[in-house]
């Protein structure tokens, strides 16, 4: 009897001192330290550690109910601690720490990977945007982007429709040069050569583009400009040449002119002007043998015109016509030439026997003076001669 209240006390006891221990945590060492007043478990050794419960990702998966914040360590698939995030209803799994293991989504590799209030720097411990890179950037290492695909590439917005990606063969992921991506559509290429297409997926220069173009500033070429020729020979090549206001070659155009051109020009064509052919100089022909050639700084023009008249008169006998005029009033006085006669009719006579000399002429018309130089009458009803006066304008 005495044995049966001896041991009662002593589970008395025991259990009053558990209570007093759970009470005020509970330490685990080997001095008999107490536990730290802010703790419940305080577990100190210089030689040992801790071990909490060793399973397998089944394993694991089949703890029922497990309570929000539970931990246990994985053995396989990634193995790591691992902690309840979810509900015990709804459990979800996530590895413990940034350094836990290779699924981790930061694996620290020396300090090249910083982190500064939002910012991540990577080469750069002072990271200036959400992404800083001192270094270079590589996509799509593995070559897995492919023909006409954004899958790998650099893309912007939720919907991914705009980027920058390798530019591909549809034969297979041969790399070929760059392309710049807008509404999941190829808009620049850049090729393995260097050549731009603007529109096009192969560009055959060095900037090709497919549809219409617009500058807004100064087009220069340094060495030829072919507008609808692929391989222009001159400075200006066009196909068909249409400028809408101004053309200079060797000069800014003047105001008052479409085509200005300073220099020597050739026409190895018919030219065709609908209004005055101006010059400021002689008008030249096959080398200075020309129609009109003036040495006074007055321009010369050449007016046609015609003198009808008859004549019945015996040898020698002749007569002076009145004011023939040129049509046109000349700055002074024109050189007045008889050409052909046009027409002629008469009963006796012959047409060599006509003397026609230019007489008394004035800026706006001449006389003339006809002469029967045959041995015989000449009598004729009609006779037209054609005439020229050229004159200064």
């Amino acid at each position: 009897m005495k044995n049966h209240i001896s041991a009662f006390l002593i589970a008395l006891s025991i259990l009053y001192t558990q209570n007093q221990a759970f009470t005020q945590g509970v330490a685990i060492n080997a001095g008999n330290i107490p536990p730290d007043p802010s703790a419940m478990l305080d577990v100190q050794s210089t030689d040992k550690g801790i071990l909490i419960p060793r399973m397998t990702l089944s394993q694991r998966d089949g703890i029922i109910n497990p309570a929000n914040g539970l931990i246990i360590y994985q053995t396989d698939n990634t193995p790591g601690f691992y902690f309840n995030s979810g509900t015990p209803s709804t459990p979800s799994w996530q590895m413990v720490g940034s350094n836990a293991g290779a699924g981790s989504q930061w694996i620290n590799n020396g300090s090249g990977i910083h982190y500064s209030d939002g910012n991540v720097g990577i080469g750069t411990d002072n990271p200036v945007s959400m992404l800083s890179v001192n270094a270079g950037i590589n996509v799509d290492q593995s070559d897995s982007n492919g023909f006409g695909s954004l899958a790998s590439a650099l893309t912007f917005g939720q919907n991914k429709r705009v980027g920058i990606a390798s530019n591909r063969s549809n034969q297979g992921n041969v790399q070929k040069g760059l392309d710049l991506y807008t509404g999941s559509l190829r808009r620049l290429s850049i090729d393995s050569t260097g050549n731009v297409g603007i529109g096009t997926t192969s560009p055959q220069y060095r900037l090709d583009v497919s549809g219409t173009a617009r500058f807004n500033n100064i087009i220069y070429a340094t060495y030829r400009l072919g507008i609808g020729i692929p391989d222009p020979t001159y400075p200006l090549h066009t196909s068909t040449g249409y400028f809408n206001t101004r053309v200079g070659i060797g000069t800014i155009p003047n105001s008052s002119y479409a085509l200005d051109l300073s220099g020597s020009s050739r026409f190895q064509g018919n030219m065709r002007v609908t209004g005055n052919l101006t010059t400021e100089g002689n008008l030249l022909v096959q080398n200075n043998r020309g129609i009109v050639r003036s040495n006074s700084g007055t321009q010369y023009k050449i007016v046609p015109f015609s003198f009808t008249f008859s004549i019945n008169a015996g040898a020698g006998v002749g007569f002076e016509s009145g004011a023939i005029s040129y049509g046109e009033t000349f700055s002074g006085t024109p050189r007045v030439i008889v050409a052909q006669i046009t027409t002629a009719s008469g009963t006796s006579g012959y047409l060599g026997w006509l003397n026609i000399i230019p007489w008394a002429s004035n800026s706006s018309s001449t006389s003339f003076y006809v002469t029967n130089v045959g041995t015989g009458t000449l009598n004729l009803s009609t006779v037209t001669v054609a005439c020229l006066a050229i004159g200064p304008q």
